[in-house]
């Protein structure tokens, strides 16, 4: 039920002979050079897969992603390093199940988050160096559900962090490598008490902040 590859050289082919396996329910094809929007047809038609990885497949497009539409089981997607943007991410809105999100390093935008608000049940998103601004904390911050953000290496400022005070709920922030933070967010960032992981190495929160945040938020394990 289960098939984990890490190989350039799985293809469309490969995955039209596994279009046929109806009893997956995870299927992580990863690294590939050689698969295309053609082998997500097949993808598509796999309608148990409950778990989905195609990090870094690089030949995949946002048009490939309009075939997992209809894959309304999937809870866990792992988009990593494939070259899509909004326009792709518009496709997964009907994935009402999907709890877990990866499109770091992808060129999603502002425009793609207002299309991850349809995701009702998404839970845990990653987002690291990818071209979201201040304009998509403020959609993420409407997104009250989240309990996990990576937001590293992103061009925001705490204007924008300012955005997700409403996150009460959050349990994992992860903030490296945002120069434009500083220890203005510090404030926002205290009244997150659900928090049990926050990374702020890399920000321009000094040490006085980062100790700040120790002693409003006790329970957290704090970086650096």
């Amino acid at each position: 039920r289960s098939l984990r590859v890490r190989s350039r050289g799985v293809s469309d082919g490969g995955l039209e002979y596994l279009a046929n396996m109806k009893q997956l329910t995870t299927l992580a094809i990863e690294d590939s050079y050689a698969v295309s929007d053609y082998g997500m047809e097949f993808v598509g038609q796999m309608t148990g897969l409950k778990e989905l990885s195609l990090a870094q497949a690089i030949q995949v497009t946002d048009d490939g992603l309009a075939h997992l539409s209809g894959l309304t089981n999937l809870n866990h997607l792992d988009l990593r390093l494939v070259p899509i943007a909004a326009h792709g991410v518009e496709h997964l809105q009907k994935l009402s199940k999907l709890a877990w999100l990866d499109l770091g390093r992808t060129h999603v935008d502002d425009e793609a988050i207002v299309y991850l608000r349809a995701l009702g049940s998404l839970r845990s998103l990653n987002i690291m160096s990818t071209h979201v601004t201040d304009t998509g904390l403020q959609t993420l911050g409407e997104m009250s559900g989240l309990r996990s953000l990576i937001l590293r290496d992103l061009n925001i400022s705490d204007e924008g962090l300012a955005q997700l005070s409403t996150l009460r709920n959050l349990g994992r922030l992860e903030l490296c490598g945002v120069a434009g933070i500083t220890d203005t967010s510090v404030p926002v960032l205290s009244k997150l008490t659900q928090l049990r992981l926050l990374d702020v190495t890399d920000t321009g929160i000094t040490e006085a902040g980062a100790n700040e945040l120790r002693a409003a938020l006790p329970s957290a394990s704090i970086s650096p």
